[in-house]
């Protein structure tokens, strides 16, 4: 492991994970995560995790971007101690929390339900990884019920969006830490 993207989605992990790409890393991003790594961070996110499961998970792996990684960059640092940290940030929370409720609204749609309906694989990335780390960052799950309107609230994401930034500012080493936002160049 070379390098750690903490930054949430919709802080350009995409753009994070085209650019690490090109240098030719082995990155894990959200759908590598969600297929490659599903049944470990079930078990993780159900059971628990030692320091150990992180460095099996990626041993053969350059960087990783995106959910559900992002949330543990600490502890995928603690298995790969001279990684690179790169934290993404958007311009504010504001313009974070609307290209989120963007993409909930777009990808956690009929289609994505649809998916999930339709798809044992999918239905258990949703229901086993994606609701709980959409709890964790916006205190509601990523894809809603069929039948059911989203419950999402705002301040609450924000909250989320800002002590996860913190926490990253305030614990990662500083020689190994780079702030960045995309709209920067």
């Amino acid at each position: 492991m070379k390098v750690i993207v903490a930054g949430l989605p919709k802080t350009g992990t995409k753009s994070m994970n085209a650019a690490l790409s090109q240098l030719g890393f082995v990155v894990y991003d959200f759908l590598e995560h969600t297929v490659l790594t599903q049944d470990e961070y079930v078990d993780i996110l159900h059971k628990g995790w030692s320091t150990e499961d992180f460095r099996r998970m990626y041993q053969d792996v350059d960087a990783v971007v995106d959910v559900p990684a992002c949330f543990f960059w600490d502890e995928i640092h603690k298995a790969f101690p001279d990684a690179k940290i790169i934290l993404t940030l958007r311009e504010n929370e504001d313009i974070w929390w609307n290209s989120m409720l963007t993409q909930l609204e777009t990808n956690g749609g009929f289609f994505a339900k649809l998916s999930a309906l339709l798809s044992p694989t999918c239905r258990r990335a949703h229901r086993k990884i994606l609701d709980l780390t959409g709890i964790m960052v916006l205190g509601c799950p990523f894809v809603q019920p069929f039948f059911k309107n989203p419950e999402r609230n705002a301040q609450l994401a924000k909250k989320g969006y800002r002590s996860h930034n913190a926490y990253v500012m305030s614990t990662a080493p500083k020689d190994l830490l780079l702030v960045y936002k995309c709209s920067e160049g």
